[in-house]
């Protein structure tokens, strides 16, 4: 699997997410570029093994397809969530 965005430090995430200094990333996350089946099959690999922050952006580019994996308890949120396109549309 290809790994487009493991740690970041706080720093950097700040300038790169909407998650501020203290986002997934910072902690334990991890972006997965894969699109097509193999996302689906990943996604409900990692819902078997007990994961529960699931961010997917199947849209766009082949190559800027991920799935988002997280397993962190803090704060409310959803499960499962998809990123907007360009457009804002999910």
């Amino acid at each position: 699997m290809r790994i487009s965005s493991g740690y970041r430090c706080p720093a950097y995430n700040d300038a790169q997410s909407t998650t501020g200094r203290n986002g997934p990333h910072t902690v334990g996350a991890v972006d997965v570029l894969i699109s097509g089946s193999d996302a689906w099959d990943l996604i409900r690999a990692a819902m078997d093994l007990g994961w529960y922050g699931l961010g997917v952006r199947q849209h766009g580019d082949i190559g800027e397809r991920f799935v988002h994996l997280d397993r962190l308890e803090s704060g409310p949120r959803p499960w499962i969530w998809s990123y907007p396109d360009k457009r804002g549309a999910r």
